[in-house]
This record gives structure tokens, sequence and C-alpha cells, in this order.
């Protein structure tokens, strides 16, 4: 992690509520989606997916502790996403993260980044809140 993102980290831990979700940080894309059902296993084109994916990291994924499910993802973007190569694989990054379903929340600005992740959270927490509170009823 560079010195940036372990800042941002730490704001993060003073930021959420930490008996209600884990923070984890650099996990590898490959670990947290799949590869579309729609491309044929051990296809050619699904192990370049793969090789594609198993290469990149999230800065921080955040797990909900009771189920586990993944919360969203966090990328504090740096200078490097200014240039064209980064901002392709930004896109597709994007792309895999809205086909899995997952969250992606993103800035250059780790203090705009820490409260967008925050009010996200409480949003989240009162829609769980909610569908548990049906569920038991």
């Amino acid at each position: 992690m560079t010195d940036r993102e372990i800042q941002f980290l730490q704001g993060l831990l003073h930021t959420v509520d930490l008996t209600r979700w884990y923070l984890c940080p650099q996990v590898r894309v490959a670990d947290i989606v799949q590869v579309s059902g729609r491309v044929p296993p051990r296809s050619k084109a699904w192990w370049g997916l793969f090789r594609m994916t198993s290469q990149w990291h999230c800065d921080v994924v955040i797990v909900e502790r009771q189920s586990f499910r993944i919360a969203a993802v966090e990328e504090l973007d740096d200078a490097t996403h200014q240039k064209a190569l980064r901002q392709r694989r930004d896109i597709v990054f994007g792309e895999v993260m809205r086909q899995a379903d997952i969250p992606l929340l993103r800035s250059r600005d780790s203090r705009e980044l820490q409260n967008r992740v925050r009010e996200f959270l409480a949003e989240l927490s009162d829609e769980y809140d909610a569908a548990g509170r049906q569920s038991s009823n």
C-alpha cells in the first residue's frame, strides 16, 4: 500500500462502525468476482479475463460482519488514473464491479471518499436493519 492509501485506510478506521463492517485492504479482484457465466469456462476468453482480474487489486473492500456480504469497494485514485491506459482499465474495472453487483465508490480526494463511504454505509445499515425487522415479524 502507498502512504496515501494507508492514511486513507486509517481515516476509514475512525469513520466506519467496525462492530458492523470489516475493512479489507488490497483484495485481489479475482477473489471477489467471477468471470461471467456467459464466457465458456477455461476458454481462451475466460483465461484472458481471469488473468486480467487476477492482477488487479481493490484499495479497500468493505464486508458486512454478520453475513460476510461485500458491501462496497473503495478506490482512492491518484495521478496514475489520469493516464489513458489506466483510464481504460478503470472503465473495465467499473464494469466488472457493476456486473458483480458490487457498489464501487471512488474519488481522488480521500476525505471526500471517506465521507461518501460513511454516508453509504449509514444508508446501507438502515436498509439492513429494516430488512431484519421485516423478516422477524
